[in-house]
């Protein structure tokens, strides 16, 4: 197996230059990308498949901030694979004393809620450095679950959604995590938005960060896909908005809050 946790964005030349390499059919792909690509709208496993359509496809994700792993703390995950021979394979080799690993065969469901959490942790950033409390806080996270339901229900075009998808570590768990501490990359990135009063650089922003911020990429492509789909997602329309039009910050807040 092939571990690949590249941007999302990067993830399709990659891709391709392990189809040009002739990487073997018997390899499988574990996806540990959290977007949706700019130019295809699409979900890691989706670029995987079109690119590398003979490799079996698995999905790593759920709430871990790198530097709490590498210390080897406790955390929990989900790996994602619908193979049904492949999956507890992998269940075995990823398995390890410090990790409670969830299986589930809800591929599309975990990737919506790993690239959507990115886009409301920025929202939840600005709130936080407004100092506009713990009731605004919470409300954001709950209307968030909401907007990944919403996203969900219309990708998969099943009613039937998996609850435990929902209510795991790889949405509520992941969600919660990233939406509540400064460690978070795209939390703080929002925070660092909201405490510039208006007169911010979102490229400057950026480019101080150590790694990438994935939640900036993926607000675009949310909020095009919410368009295609033609559904609402306020939160993800709001952070879109102030991010690639300019949008003042105080009316970003408003319609966040309200």
């Amino acid at each position: 197996a092939i571990v690949l946790s590249v941007p999302t964005q990067s993830l399709r030349q990659v891709c391709q230059q392990l189809h040009d390499c002739g990487l073997k059919k018997d390899i499988a792909i574990i996806l540990a990308c959290k977007g949706i690509e700019r130019s295809t709208l699409k979900l890691p496993s989706e670029i995987v498949n079109e690119v590398l359509p003979n490799n079996q496809v698995a999905i790593f994700s759920g709430p871990s901030f790198a530097i709490e792993v590498a210390k080897k703390l406790p955390y929990s995950m989900v790996l994602a694979c619908q193979n049904s021979t492949l999956g507890p394979k992998l269940m075995s080799e990823l398995q390890q004393e410090n990790i409670k690993l969830h299986f589930s065969r809800d591929i599309i469901g975990v990737q919506i809620c790993a690239a959507l959490k990115n886009v409301f942790a920025i929202a939840c950033g600005i709130i936080l450095s407004k100092k506009l409390g713990c009731n605004a806080h919470a409300a954001l996270i709950t209307n968030s679950m909401n907007e990944i339901k919403t996203l969900y229900l219309a990708k998969t075009g099943n009613a039937n959604i998996d609850i435990d998808t929902l209510l795991g570590p790889a949405c509520l768990g992941d969600l919660v995590m990233t939406c509540t501490s400064l460690n978070s990359r795209n939390l703080s990135f929002g925070f660092k938005i909201g405490s510039s009063n208006d007169s911010f650089d979102v490229q400057q922003i950026l480019s101080e960060g150590k790694s990438v911020t994935e939640g900036f990429s993926t607000a675009q492509s949310a909020f095009n896909l919410t368009e295609k789909l033609k559904i609402k997602m306020p939160i993800c329309e709001a952070v879109y908005r102030l991010l690639y039009e300019s949008v003042s910050i105080e009316d970003t807040i408003s319609a966040l809050v309200n």
